[in-house]
């Protein structure tokens, strides 16, 4: 096998294993303070926010890789990453793949995999930390319920601070390992990370699809996050053990002059949290008309998030970035495709032959949704990349985004006039793409038929 199809297994496995273990971890929290729904978005909301708050430190983390590389005694790659590991605020993405000649070397490659295997012993390390404040957590969680009385707001807040804080040794594990997953599945210079963030999207898509027959089949969930640990271990050493390894003629990736805090990451965050926030609508809409329980849910998830990466490796192997005539019709399409899908799923209830065409019809509108999604993803990563930002820095954004889109959902649930505002969000967004596109043509008769088509549009989507 190739070694770079080697390296992707090696990734996939630990971002699976590292899912999976999140997932069983997000269950027993939920079953501490409190098993609903509400709980359940709490529990992810800090989860992600966790990941987000450890990524914007990469110092620490890199000074914690650099001790473990200082113990397996990997210092000697040319350019001195363990000094430049080492030093405060360095990322460890670029510092590493910056080092060295144009092209990987097979010292630089060992490396580069040693590096992984001793962020993986790391990553299992902090997460069987957060592992342990779980236990805390039921005994806080039995100590606050006799406090007294608890207000709307005072209850949800307590059990975010406190699971957020459990779940930051998690989210440091998980913030190392991406980080030199990207070292070692890096890009061009033009797309950095391209790569491991599609293995990291095929990882939580495998993650929750084993998670979900884990579920299923009434395995316990410490003894599954147990098992994920000694998969880790398994797996780290099969890293180190590992012998002939050919050079890959790929270049490493370069830092560009611009500096990373001023690119804009706020259309990341929004993208992240419209992802999460579409997903969960789904997901809703299935457990309320459908009658879907939480695996089949989580499954949908798995599935969607595949197709999604699927669609995503074919838009990034065009050489050519999307255009923003492409852009804006991706962010026309996406909640137009979401909100047709929506009223089928409703119109599944009427059953017979009617129920089973929409069911269909519901499924397929999939595939358009994912296609147009993957577009805008796309764009946004690669501009960001070509920008000079950095692993770390999308990383952190992708995590806000997805913690803002579970605060969301909680919140829009807890209005009595939540439907009517994700209605008014996707409707607001369609208008201003619309708007775009507009100002994009450059033709009078293209703007009128844009305007017109637009009407019609919005009036569609609001009936």
């Amino acid at each position: 096998m190739k070694p770079a199809f080697i390296d992707r297994v090696f990734v996939i496995c630990i971002a699976a294993a590292l899912v999976v273990w999140a997932g069983c971890l997000v269950i027993l929290w939920g079953r501490a303070f409190d098993p609903g729904g509400a709980s359940l978005l709490i529990t992810l909301a800090a989860t992600m926010l966790a990941i987000w708050a450890t990524a914007r430190l990469p110092g620490r983390a890199a000074r914690g890789a650099g001790k473990l590389l200082s113990f397996f005694r990997l210092q000697g790659v040319p350019g001195s990453p363990g000094r430049s590991l080492s030093r405060p605020g360095a990322s460890l993405v670029m510092q590493i793949a910056a080092a060295g000649a144009a092209r990987g070397g097979k010292r630089e490659v060992r490396a580069m995999v040693h590096l992984l295997g001793a962020s993986t012993i790391f990553a299992a390390g902090c997460a069987l930390v957060s592992t342990v404040a779980v236990s805390g957590g039921w005994f806080l969680a039995e100590y606050l319920a006799e406090r007294g009385l608890w207000t709307l707001w005072d209850w949800p807040i307590t059990k975010f601070l406190v699971q957020f804080v459990g779940m930051i040794p998690m989210g440091l594990g998980i913030s190392v390992t991406f980080l030199a997953a990207a070292v070692l599945r890096s890009g061009s210079a033009r797309d950095a990370y391209a790569v491991v963030f599609r293995d990291w999207l095929w990882a939580i898509s495998a993650g929750l699809g084993v998670f979900c027959l884990a579920w299923w089949a009434g395995a316990h969930l410490l003894g599954l996050a147990l098992i994920m640990a000694v998969m880790l271990v398994s797996v780290a050493a099969a890293m180190f053990r590992r012998g002939a390894m050919a050079v890959r003629p790929r270049r490493l990736v370069r830092p560009i002059a611009t500096s990373p805090q001023r690119v804009r990451r706020a259309g990341i965050v929004a993208a992240f949290a419209a992802l999460t926030l579409a997903l969960l609508v789904q997901v809703r809409l299935l457990g309320d008309v459908g009658g879907l329980d939480t695996p089949s849910r989580v499954c949908w998830a798995a599935l969607s998030l595949a197709l999604l990466t699927a669609h995503l490796g074919r838009t990034d192997r065009k050489s050519h970035l999307p255009g923003r005539g492409q852009l804006i019709g991706a962010l026309i399409g996406v909640p137009s495709a979401l909100m047709l899908q929506s009223a089928l799923i409703v119109l599944c209830v009427w059953g017979g032959l009617t129920g089973a065409v929409m069911t269909g019809l519901a499924i397929v509108a999939q595939v358009p949704l994912a296609a147009l999604a993957a577009i805008i993803f796309s764009h946004q990563r690669r501009t960001f990349a070509a920008a000079g930002g950095r692993a770390r820095a999308y990383l952190a954004a992708a995590a806000a985004g997805c913690g803002g889109g579970f605060l969301a959902m909680l919140l829009l649930c807890s209005l009595p006039f939540g439907r009517i505002a994700i209605m008014g969000l996707g409707l607001g967004i369609v208008a201003a793409a619309l708007i775009a596109a507009i100002g994009y043509a450059r033709r009078p008769r293209g703007q009128v038929i844009l305007a017109a088509a637009g009407a019609v549009l919005l009036c569609a989507m609001t009936v």
